[in-house]
């Protein structure tokens, strides 16, 4: 994972101590501007220009991947490895250095220097939290214990997959496996040897083409409390089944899976019908608004659909008048509330505010992913009531714990 750098927009991000550091210590830049905290942004260009062309490269890499993880998923994703408290304070007086210490920016460039050691697993749970819920495949009633996370059992699974691959695709010849837990969750990225393709390049200023193994992922997400096996494998999916039985056999000790159970969680989402229903959070949460921007109500008996959507800048308030007028020609009761659109606006790390829209379906499906915002949302629907149940015995719902991610 990683971005186009353009070292312009870098030195105007990024603190100007920081990137001396990285120069001074990373490099040994020592005479170097870069590895200046009081030279000119046009100085450190002009020293850039000027660095080995082996070494810039090294660089841009880096640091463009700095950029990629520059953001909320990425800093959530670092903040499950590591506490920022450990970490040596930036050597400025006053507002200044309160400002920059609090920026994303600050956070992950600052981890990438001091806590280099962590980083190549940020990475990798930074790309599982991005990874759109479309393609994952997900199986419940997968034994809650007995999963081997040895160095052995991710040797096997390692194995597995790569002669796999190489009997079925003609790939995965090489393949690494790296075990990553997070809470309840234990994440196994499997990175393999894809196939060759033309690859354009500069060499010592020539123009280049040469072939290039490029190496790809599937990830398996084990979860204890949910009792669920979800692996991404997109291009995979006629071997899905296949990739589970390996897991099974590799991690849990079992030839195969029993049969998987329909997930019985719903939402309720019948309180937003309501003209007095509100959103409720914790004070302490980041959380700024949520309203309602689209709900669709399915009739019980008929195949029919009726959407009320809010203008680009309304909410709840524009919801419930076109309710009240619906209402006022036809009555409400043949009709559930099937899918909702909520509204989200939330502070940032460093301040700034931005908004996130979360779409329920029923039953039990949602958008939300592992990020920060989308726990303290999921924790919204838990407190506002409409978070998701279970049917047990007699169908009365029980509270569970439920996982943010939903696939």
């Amino acid at each position: 994972m990683s971005q186009t750098l353009s070292i312009q927009t870098f030195l105007r991000k990024y603190p100007a101590d920081l990137v001396a550091r990285y120069f001074g210590s990373v490099y040994g830049c020592k005479s170097s501007a870069l590895a200046k905290r009081s030279s000119s942004r046009q100085g450190k260009i002009v020293a850039w220009q000027g660095l080995q062309p082996e070494v810039r490269d090294k660089v841009e890499s880096e640091l463009g991947e700095v950029i990629a993880m520059s953001d909320e998923t990425g800093l959530h994703a670092i903040q499950t490895l590591l506490s920022f408290d450990t970490l040596a304070p930036i050597e400025k007086n006053g507002d200044e250095c309160k400002k920059e210490a609090e920026t994303i920016e600050t956070r992950v460039f600052r981890t990438f220097i001091e806590r280099k050691s962590i980083w190549p697993q940020a990475v990798d749970l930074a790309f599982a939290d991005r990874i759109s819920s479309r393609f994952w495949k997900k199986r419940n009633n997968v034994p809650a214990d007995g999963l081997d996370t040895s160095r052995e059992a991710c040797e096997a699974l390692k194995e597995r997959i790569g002669a796999f691959l190489a009997k079925t695709d003609s790939r995965g010849k090489s393949c690494d496996v790296e075990k990553i837990e997070r809470d309840d969750r234990i994440y196994f990225f499997a990175s393999f040897e894809d196939f060759a393709r033309s690859s354009e390049e500069w060499q010592r200023g020539k123009l280049t083409s040469r072939p290039v193994k490029r190496a790809k992922k599937l990830v398996f997400l084990y979860d204890s409390i949910e009792e669920s096996l979800s692996i991404y494998c997109k291009g995979f999916s006629k071997l899905y089944e296949d990739l589970e039985a390996i897991f099974a056999e590799s991690c849990l000790g079992i030839s195969k899976l029993s049969c998987s159970k329909t997930d019985l969680s719903v939402y309720d989402l019948t309180p937003l019908l309501s003209s007095d229903f509100s959103f409720t959070w914790p004070p302490t949460s980041r959380i700024v608004s949520a309203d309602i921007a689209k709900l669709r109500l399915t009739h019980l008996a008929k195949n029919r659909r009726i959407i009320f959507e809010a203008p680009p800048k309304g909410g709840s308030q524009d919801i419930q008048e076109m309710l009240s007028e619906f209402k006022k020609r036809q009555s409400l009761d043949p009709y559930k509330v099937s899918q909702a659109e909520i509204k989200v606006r939330y502070k940032t790390e460093n301040g700034s505010t931005r908004s996130k829209r979360v779409a329920v379906t029923c039953p039990c499906w949602c958008n939300l992913a592992s990020a920060e915002i989308d726990s303290m949302i999921q924790q919204m629907f838990i407190m506002s009531g409409i978070e998701p149940h279970k049917r047990v015995g007699d169908g009365t719902p029980k509270e569970e714990r439920t996982s943010a991610t939903s696939f």
